[in-house]
């Protein structure tokens, strides 16, 4: 939680290593550090995007100076509350996890994770060179029982690959 905004209790929220905001209404969440006294898990009222980052309003923070004592702490969420492909943009936990091809195989690793503004970009290093896919539904698959990353190369990457 970066500051306060306005005289209503909203708190203006910023991403964590890139990785968005999955608050959305009703949802559970707790601040961390957490304070000595007063609450320490709040649910999220409202959240709409500013420009810089996210307003959020929590149900009984309606005030600046109830506000202000969040300032400087992380809203945490449970893990059930965060979305299946959740793994997938996590940059810290996707470097240096094995990749395969649905045609090819393995293919490398993760060498860099490129965060962008309509989507991430995955650098894949391997025996056959090193390349950049985007981080879409039509080329990133998931992830398979082993723990692998499983994608489907565009044509003209996997062209230039399997010959």
């Amino acid at each position: 939680m970066e500051k306060t905004h306005g005289r209503q209790g909203e708190i203006v929220a910023v991403d964590v290593n890139g990785l968005g905001t999955y608050l959305r209404p009703g949802m559970w969440v707790w601040a961390v550090p957490p304070r000595l006294k007063g609450p320490r898990s709040f649910v999220v009222g409202r959240v709409r995007g500013n420009g810089h980052g996210w307003l959020v309003s929590l149900v009984g923070v309606d005030s600046i100076a109830h506000a202000s004592r969040l300032v400087g702490r992380t809203l945490l969420v449970a893990v059930d509350e965060l979305p299946d492909d959740f793994e997938l943009h996590d940059a810290r936990e996707l470097v240096g996890r094995r990749v395969r091809d649905l045609l090819l195989g393995e293919i490398g690793h993760i060498s860099e994770v490129t965060l962008g503004v309509a989507n991430d970009a995955w650098t894949i290093e391997g025996e056959t060179g090193t390349f950049v896919i985007p981080v879409v539904g039509e080329y990133v698959l998931g992830i398979d029982n082993e723990g692998e990353l499983v994608v489907n190369l565009p044509d003209g990457v996997r062209e230039g690959r399997d010959g």
